[in-house]
């Protein structure tokens, strides 16, 4: 069935049930964001099936601000690209060349862009201060915890870009690089990844973005190959 008509028929079915304009909307916002949980939650869906709704998505043209996730139009657009990664090939980069402030090395190629990247690193929690006499006489005296609580500590927000060889974090004026080989762990988070790496001081760093879900899987690819 053409894209069209099956957008046509979505719509003409809501319109059925008689809800003012608003309601319709938001219904057939919350049919979508329940098709896309029972469809694509599972990594087993192709390339060809994730890029037939992302163009019906497309053709629909609903505004991002109506989901629940206001993410879900970009992480439903990445799922050609995800299913790509998982069967060990490369979607087409997102960027041209002349977009990357360094020069590249010998044989390196640039993969992707992400753009709006926040990045924090996790970090002990500093013990609030205590007024009380008697409480800090108290703290001093008796056995501490053995655990010590952690907070993440923003380490500002910049640009990410992946080449086949590392990647690069451009943060205002500054570029720094992590090499893949030197990445010891990937943790995957809701909005992004957690790893920690020799050339990040041994401590967990989270990257942060809308496109979070993709850019694992990109570094889970790197593992493969």
């Amino acid at each position: 069935m053409p894209v069209a008509e099956l957008v046509r028929q979505s719509q003409t079915i809501v319109q059925q049930l008689e809800f003012v304009e608003e309601a319709q909307q938001r219904a057939l916002v919350r049919a979508l964001e329940t098709y896309a949980k029972q469809t694509f939650a599972r990594e087993n869906y192709s390339v060809a099936k994730s890029g037939a709704w992302v163009t019906f998505l497309d053709n629909l043209n609903i505004d991002s601000k109506l989901f629940l996730d206001p993410n879900f139009i970009v992480e439903q657009k990445n799922l050609p690209a995800q299913a790509l990664l998982r069967n060990r090939k490369l979607p087409d980069c997102n960027c041209n060349v002349i977009q990357f402030p360094l020069e590249l090395k010998a044989n390196e190629t640039l993969w992707w862009r992400f753009s709006d990247v926040q990045l924090d690193q996790l970090q002990p929690k500093k013990p609030k201060q205590r007024w009380s006499i008697a409480l800090q006489i108290a703290e001093s005296v008796l056995p501490r915890k053995t655990k010590r609580s952690v907070e993440h500590k923003a380490l500002g927000a910049g640009t990410l870009w992946l080449t086949n060889q590392r990647m690069y974090f451009e943060k205002e004026q500054e570029v720094v690089s992590i090499a893949y080989g030197e990445i010891n762990a990937l943790t995957p988070e809701f909005d992004g990844v957690t790893l920690q790496s020799n050339e990040l001081q041994a401590r967990p760093q989270t990257f942060r973005c809308e496109e979070g879900k993709l850019l694992y899987q990109f570094l889970r690819y790197v593992k493969t190959v």
